[in-house]
């Protein structure tokens, strides 16, 4: 009896290891695919990501050169660069290549390797120089040296940016279907920030949080900007859609306060009278840049944005109109001078005949 009970646990202990093996096998091919299904350019920088962490492995003293130290920033401005790829978490560093072959998939089929790693450089770059100007304010109005000597680093400011991108390109796209749950690229980047404003909350601000916090917001800001106003593409130079409006990346009840700042950003990159496009024709105003159009609520004092729109349009046409008219009587006056000639006006009257 003890023997057949002995080799009953023996065969569901095989029978368990069968099970685990082939779990583990089955994970390990998946992960294989998803990493051989992602574009060369995310694996080189992936691989520059798992270097930075190796290198803080093995010598955790290189955080003190490569990871940003506001202290240290001057002159070892490097480290406003450095950080980005520097990884110190084992989490972070398996979180952030995961993230970058992810939304790598989508993104650099649509722009291309160069656009690609362009949009990585200059948002990492503007976000390390911006969280150092952070942090180092943050010292200067509370003298508090955490401030100071922290050292952070991480991709997140440029996985935000990517989430950006990613909700401009195809933002109904599952990027990781859960059960019945339909996870589109439109939601990532709310649940990202969330979850970057709750670790530092909870976390009190201390040790690495906080500069995980500051990447990931500025990056997401620093991404939308070059977005919308720099990106060079076929159709253009950034993109002035109204979908596409800072407001828009966020929760409804947030609207009004992202609008502001959409507003700013547009009074500091771009000028009135210069279109984003090359084929467009109206001057860009704010209403084109960051409102929402609304429908009026009763009452005809208030105007909807197409009818200030096409009354702008009116207007312009009338200006351009009057400023031929003007060119082509100087012209006119012009020639009358230089043949010595006069210029005769008639004038019709209703009997039929002319007058001089």
């Amino acid at each position: 009896m003890y023997s057949d009970t002995r080799s009953v646990s023996i065969a569901a202990a095989d029978n368990g290891d069968d099970i685990s093996t082939d779990r583990i096998h089955e994970i390990w091919g998946q992960t294989r695919s998803f990493v051989l299904g992602s574009t060369f350019t995310s694996k080189v920088v992936s691989v520059v990501l798992v270097s930075g962490y190796l290198i803080y492995f093995l010598f955790p003293s290189s955080a003190l050169t490569l990871a940003l130290i506001p202290d240290r920033t001057l002159p070892g401005v490097w480290n406003l660069v450095t950080a980005g790829y520097f990884e110190m978490s084992l989490v972070s560093v398996c979180f952030d290549t995961a993230a970058l072959m992810l939304l790598g998939r989508t993104v650099e089929p649509i722009w291309g390797p160069g656009e690609f790693i362009k949009f990585i450089t200059v948002v990492n770059a503007i976000t390390g120089f911006t969280t150092f100007m952070f942090m180092y304010t943050l010292y200067v109005i509370t003298r508090d040296n955490f401030y100071l000597y922290a050292k952070f680093g991480g991709f997140h400011g440029v996985i935000a940016g990517l989430l950006v991108a990613v909700k401009q390109l195809t933002p109904e796209d599952e990027l990781i279907p859960v059960g019945p749950l339909k996870l589109r690229a439109k939601n990532f980047l709310g649940m990202y920030v969330l979850g970057a404003t709750l670790l530092c909350v909870l976390s009190g601000g201390q040790h690495h949080h906080i500069g995980f916090y500051f990447f990931t917001l500025v990056g997401c800001y620093i991404g939308w900007l070059y977005l919308r106003f720099f990106q060079v593409t076929p159709a253009g130079v950034g993109d002035p859609s109204v979908e596409f409006a800072f407001q828009k990346l966020f929760p409804e009840a947030m609207h009004p306060i992202m609008q502001r700042v959409g507003r700013r950003a547009f009074s500091i990159f771009c000028q009135p009278a210069v279109p984003t496009h090359a084929s467009a024709v109206v001057p860009i105003t704010p209403a084109h840049v960051s409102v929402v159009p609304t429908t009026p609520k009763g009452g005809a004092g208030k105007t909807s944005s197409d009818e200030v729109r096409r009354k702008e349009m009116a207007d312009r046409g009338e200006r351009l109109l009057q400023e031929r008219l003007g060119g082509v009587s100087a012209t006119i006056e012009k020639l009358s001078q230089a043949t010595g000639t006069t210029m005769k006006r008639v004038t019709s009257f209703s009997d039929g005949t002319s007058g001089v």
